[in-house]
């Protein structure tokens, strides 16, 4: 081969191998940009984690889009920028997130409460496990089963994040669940409070139960959206709504 085309074959390979690295390069940062990495408060949330949620919190979501704009079609639902100059699939992104930090700060209450002993997404699918397998076992057995005979993972963990409240507003060692009478008293005035299907208007000694559930209630929202409103979240929204609109 002659010098100078043994020249020009060598630039041609050396470019040609710098295109293909830059190529690749390039190939593994858009992949790093969109790979899926969301922890809130240190815990990993998994992807499975976060499209259940996200299935959760779609509707409403869905519903809240079509209120600002009424003649966006199906297929564009998502896509579409709306007044917050996010797209529906950014706000979904984000929706989901916020929903993600609720619940994670219910089941760190009630960790710390020692109502669970573990608050990770795999600890309420454990629960989940044990519950429907000691069900089963009961229906084998023919002893009653009240209620589901097997929980999804959807109606478990509605019933559990129920079921943690519950436990948290009837605990009489938690002192922020405990009124003055004045505060009961205050809590009624305020409002009128009927009972019966004839919605018979009844006095505090009759609405009392009613008014302190409120009070409860109010007071553990409170509670909860305070410790999600703090909790640390990383990760790259930005990659977390395209892995969200994939799986639209």
């Amino acid at each position: 081969m002659k010098k100078g085309k043994k020249k020009q074959w060598l630039i041609v390979l050396v470019l040609t191998v710098a295109v293909i690295a830059m190529t690749c390069v390039g190939g593994w940062k858009h992949a790093q940009k969109t790979a899926f990495s969301l922890t809130i408060n240190g815990t990993q949330i998994s992807k499975e984690e976060y499209i259940q949620c996200m299935n959760l919190v779609q509707y409403n979501t869905m519903v809240t889009l079509r209120s600002e704009k009424h003649d966006v079609s199906e297929d564009e639902l998502w896509t579409t920028t709306y007044k917050n100059g996010k797209t529906g699939y950014e706000y979904l992104a984000q929706q989901t997130v916020e929903q993600l930090k609720y619940m994670h700060a219910v089941y760190d209450i009630a960790k710390d409460k020692g109502y669970i002993k573990d608050a990770t997404y795999e600890g309420m699918l454990n629960r989940m496990e044990q519950e429907n397998q000691s069900r089963s076992e009961k229906i084998e057995k023919g002893e009653t089963v009240y209620g589901l005979k097997e929980y999804s993972t959807e109606m478990y963990q509605d019933y559990e994040l129920n079921y943690l409240q519950e436990t948290y507003m009837n605990d009489k060692s938690n002192e922020d669940m405990n009124f003055t009478e004045e505060e009961i008293q205050k809590h009624y005035d305020n409002d009128d409070w009927f009972v019966g299907e004839e919605a018979r208007e009844v006095d505090l000694s009759e609405a009392r139960a009613a008014v302190i559930d409120e009070l409860r209630r109010a007071k553990y929202e409170e509670m909860t959206e305070e410790k999600a409103k703090v909790a640390e979240v990383d990760g790259d929204m930005d990659a977390l709504s395209q892995f969200t609109l994939k799986q639209l």
